[in-house]
């Protein structure tokens, strides 16, 4: 099937990829891009979720450009933030009358991906793929989602949706991205800090479920890659709410990783369950 919005663009629809509670996602394709996702809503009341959806993406994408300019000016460029990288590009939106008024977002991860199939949901690692990564493999995934966490709680946004079926991983790229930003909410002000606790506590369950451990406990499997328990005890401050403030969480976990292993590049790397 093929689409063709107001700009013009041409889109090749492809395979659904899931079915959400008011939305339908499909492989979609447009030129050479080959890493987008049509976003359509089941019917025209979902329509305001994608329209905040959109609305959404474009604001983090400005502040995230601003905070990149900011930074080069700052510093000397050689690790640029890449906040971008946390969300999809949206490359268009628009009421399709032949699709029965209802509202479709055309999203683009071209940016992290040459592919769609470059991507996995990260609970899909553990329930599809039946592995658990390594210490050290968790540690750059979590890295990267507090980082997430710093970008959109300072944005005065709570993701809302932080399971690990809607967090997205490129584990060749390091890349980390959500992929439903319709159940965001924007605060009136500061994120508060019991629900930014909260969202911090998701990411630990996640990384916990990762690396094969216990959700309730926080307690980690043996590992050659732990001389000593501060992961282990960073994971729980997360876990158990220690820490209500996203900054302050990134800061803390890598001071703690810094202190564990060297800073080094790490490959993804898993076993079977």
């Amino acid at each position: 099937m093929e689409i063709i919005g107001p700009s013009g663009h041409n889109y090749v629809v492809g395979d659904n990829l899931s079915d959400q509670e008011g939305f339908k996602l499909y492989a979609c394709r447009f030129g050479e891009n080959e890493a987008c996702i049509l976003k359509i809503a089941k019917k025209v009341a979902f329509n305001g979720l994608l329209d905040k959806e959109a609305f959404l993406l474009e604001e983090m994408k400005k502040s995230a450009l601003a905070l990149e300019e900011f930074h080069q000016k700052n510093s000397d460029g050689k690790y640029p933030l890449n906040c971008h990288f946390f969300f999809p590009e949206l490359v268009e939106t628009f009421i399709s009358p032949e699709q029965g008024n209802s509202r479709i977002n055309i999203l683009s991860f071209s940016h992290i991906a040459e592919n769609l199939s470059s991507l996995s949901k990260i609970r899909d690692l553990s329930e599809e793929e039946k592995i658990r990564v390594d210490p050290k493999t968790s540690a750059w995934i979590l890295g990267r989602m507090l980082k997430l966490l710093s970008f959109t709680h300072g944005q005065h946004i709570l993701i809302g949706a932080l399971s690990g079926s809607n967090i997205l991983i490129n584990r060749k790229g390091h890349h980390i991205a959500i992929l439903d930003w319709a159940k965001a909410k924007i605060c009136n002000g500061e994120v508060p800090k019991d629900l930014a606790a909260e969202e911090i506590s998701a990411l630990a369950r996640e990384t916990l479920i990762l690396l094969g451990a216990s959700q309730k406990t926080g307690e980690l499997l043996p590992d050659k890659q732990l001389v000593d328990d501060k992961y282990e005890k960073m994971i729980q401050e997360l876990l158990f709410g220690k820490i209500k403030d996203s900054v302050e969480a990134h800061q803390k976990f890598y001071e703690v990783i810094r202190s564990i292993w060297p800073s080094e590049f790490h490959k993804f790397t898993s076993y079977r369950i």
